[in-house]
């Protein structure tokens, strides 16, 4: 048995004693030698079965490499040091990664940012974008961890508020939500968008007064909520505004 890697190459061999381990065959003569087909049952499942290692996947590998030093049990992002603090370093490292981002290339911008904090952590563009990159590999509860160290240094961040907010949403914490989009608002009323977020959510949370309420702040703001939203608020609660 030769083996490559980690996988055996199983030879058919000649003496008659080793053909049923492998499932091979000795063809009569006159007959020609073709490959089972690919969907062919293997006549021995263990033996295929310890020849394929489930965890030798490619991506896991990249994703566990970029990941490694990251960690967010305590809610909050904390990454383990590799080496000096090097701002121009960390700087080469988020540059990377805002560049892997634009390319869609998730994975890679995370393990990027991990380099760059690991360097340099005082950095909040860095630490705004390791979240947005968790956000797109659907890693919410690590995004939720990175917004809130962030917040945590600049609680007046409205943008980055309202980027926690979402995401605690997206993770079924509603009453949590409900709270930073409205801390959203009274840090910036004019936000249009946190108001109708805050419609839609108050509508799913079955208090269809205050979704009005935020329906006409979004539209005071320049903004709306989507056409189709009104006739759903309407059949549970008419609009106590109309006619003013």
């Amino acid at each position: 048995m030769r083996t490559h890697g980690h996988i055996p190459a199983l030879t058919c061999l000649s003496a008659l004693t080793f053909l049923p381990l492998v499932g091979c065959s000795t063809p009569r003569t006159g007959e020609s030698v073709t490959a089972a087909p690919r969907d062919a049952a293997p006549s021995d499942v263990s033996l295929v079965a310890s020849t394929t290692d489930p965890t030798d996947n490619p991506k896991q590998a990249a994703w566990k490499a970029a990941t490694r030093g990251l960690h967010f049990d305590t809610g909050r992002l904390v990454v383990d040091p590799q080496g000096p603090p090097d701002a121009d370093a960390a700087f080469r490292h988020y540059r990377d990664g805002r560049r892997f981002f634009a390319e869609n290339r998730f994975v890679d911008a995370i393990g990027a940012y991990r380099d760059a904090l690991s360097r340099w952590f005082d950095s909040p563009e860095t630490i705004e974008a390791l979240g947005d990159a968790c956000h797109m590999k659907g890693e919410t509860g690590w995004a939720i961890a990175c917004y809130r160290t962030l917040l945590d240094d600049e609680p007046t961040r409205a943008d980055v508020r309202f980027k926690l907010a979402t995401m605690l949403w997206a993770d079924s914490q509603s009453n949590d939500a409900v709270a930073e989009m409205t801390r959203v608002t009274e840090l910036d009323p004019a936000r249009a968008d946190a108001h109708e977020r805050l419609a839609i959510w108050h509508y799913y949370l079955d208090d269809p007064a205050t979704a009005w309420r935020h329906v006409h702040a979004a539209r005071a703001a320049g903004g709306d909520v989507p056409p189709q939203f009104i006739p759903l608020l309407s059949t549970r609660m008419a609009d106590p505004g109309a006619g003013r």
